[in-house]
């Protein structure tokens, strides 16, 4: 578990407010507060699962000796629940950055709320809608579930091009999410890579059916 220095030199390290940390997350920046002060004396394990992964989302690693390092790896990977909700805070942070172009192939909206949990995923759509991003969605022909539409287009393709391996693809990353037991995320930092498929989905895009 990553300790109260650790957050404070994470900080230090992007030079950026508590608020900034606190609404990525979803908290309150006193929470943020009072946990680097250590007034929050046992602070909660899933807080500090999201507060680790939102610096390493950031680029950043923490060390088994205490310390926090730039992390150079092209290859992340999210597992969990709590993983996946770090993950859609990497969407999140990127799309505020300025890189607000989101393309998803193969979405499956009903998994997204019961991995993510719909407390979290009506947080993440209100921010979402804070910040406007360009978000397009595939999903598959007659699917109704159209969670995003306060803030994403959508469009449809038929059943036999559609598959449950689905796509993210926002910045210079693409993320590749497998849905089972527990869902499973594998982001490939490659903007040369990233920029092929995002070409790939815009002509799916363009032959896929609007949504009336």
């Amino acid at each position: 578990m990553i300790t109260v220095q650790q957050l404070r030199m994470a900080r230090a390290a992007l030079n950026i407010s508590q608020s900034v940390v606190a609404e990525a997350i979803g908290l309150n920046p006193m929470a943020i507060s009072d946990i680097e002060n250590e007034k929050t004396k046992n602070p909660k394990a899933s807080t500090l699962s999201a507060l680790q992964g939102f610096y390493e989302n950031c680029g950043l690693e923490f060390t088994e000796a205490g310390g926090v390092r730039p992390n150079n790896a092209e290859i992340k990977i999210y597992k969990g629940d709590e993983g996946f909700r770090n993950f859609y805070n990497d969407i999140y942070s990127t799309s505020k950055d300025g890189s607000g172009d989101i393309a998803i192939q193969n979405g499956l909206p009903d998994y997204l709320i019961k991995h993510l949990g719909s407390d979290y995923y009506d947080m993440h759509s209100k921010r979402m809608v804070k910040i406007s991003p360009n978000v397009r969605v595939l999903i598959k022909e007659g699917d109704k579930s159209l969670i995003g539409s306060n803030f994403a287009t959508y469009k449809t393709v038929p059943a036999e091009h559609f598959n449950d391996q689905t796509i993210y693809i926002y910045g210079d990353q693409t993320g590749f999410i497998t849905f089972g037991d527990e869902v499973e995320v594998l982001v490939l930092d490659n903007p040369e890579i990233t920029r092929s498929l995002r070409v790939s989905f815009d002509v799916i895009w363009e032959n896929a059916k609007d949504i009336h």
